[in-house]
């Protein structure tokens, strides 16, 4: 893959995640393979692989740490590099909300700590978004990087994607139009394959699944 934005869209059950998973090693193909420039993945080292590849699924961890470090820990080895910490926060909008804490990066959280807070379920999402940024990995993949966040929270995320990809790889699954339209290329799935590749033009002017997904949905927005 070039250096561009890529989504993936279709209906749930089409196969979004579970490629994503294949692509990332963490599932074994029952058949067929999957190749990076002709080679099998299998072949490269599993832990040098997933070094290259910072990755935000829908669910994820949520550490009894500081906000610092459960952004930090994106990359272990700089963890403690608060300058990085704050470049990561500042790209997924965490920034704004993290200065409004009582301590601030150093803001303990949840219960186990004593007088630990807890954050809202958009607020632990931004902060795992930060996490992919912590590291300049050369491939981003973002499962539903938005689900938790308002509408307002996702407008401002989405006018800095392009500085959040800017010299990356980015795979973006996603549910809202108006985020797949953003990427460079579209991949639609359906019943696990891959049925039409464009950008959201060139697909709307096909007329075919995408158009028709893409109709639903702006239905909905004018009902």
């Amino acid at each position: 893959m070039q250096k561009k934005s890529y989504s993936i869209v279709g209906l749930n059950g089409s196969g979004k995640t579970t490629l994503i998973k294949l692509m990332l090693n963490l599932y074994e193909p029952d058949k067929g393979e999957v190749l990076i420039d002709g080679v099998n993945i299998r072949e490269f080292n599993k832990k040098e692989y997933v070094k290259n590849i910072g990755v935000v699924f829908q669910d994820f961890i949520k550490y009894p740490l500081t906000v610092s470090e459960n952004i930090g820990i994106g990359d272990p080895e700089n963890i403690d590099n608060f300058n990085q910490v704050e470049t990561a926060a500042v790209l997924s909008g965490a920034n704004e909300f993290i200065r409004n804490l009582p301590d601030k990066y150093e803001t303990k959280l949840l219960r186990e700590w004593s007088g630990g807070i807890q954050l809202s379920l958009g607020q632990w999402q931004k902060l795992a978004i930060s996490r992919a940024f912590m590291k300049k990995y050369p491939i981003i993949i973002l499962d539903e990087p938005t689900a938790s966040l308002d509408a307002i929270a996702e407008f401002e995320l989405y006018k800095k994607f392009k500085q959040m990809v800017s010299g990356k790889t980015c795979i973006l699954i996603a549910h809202r139009f108006s985020t797949i339209k953003l990427a460079d290329t579209i991949l639609v799935l359906k019943d696990g394959e891959i049925v039409e590749t464009g950008s959201h033009e060139e697909l709307i002017k096909k007329q075919g699944d995408y158009a028709e997904l893409y109709d639903l949905q702006a239905q909905t927005y004018k009902e």
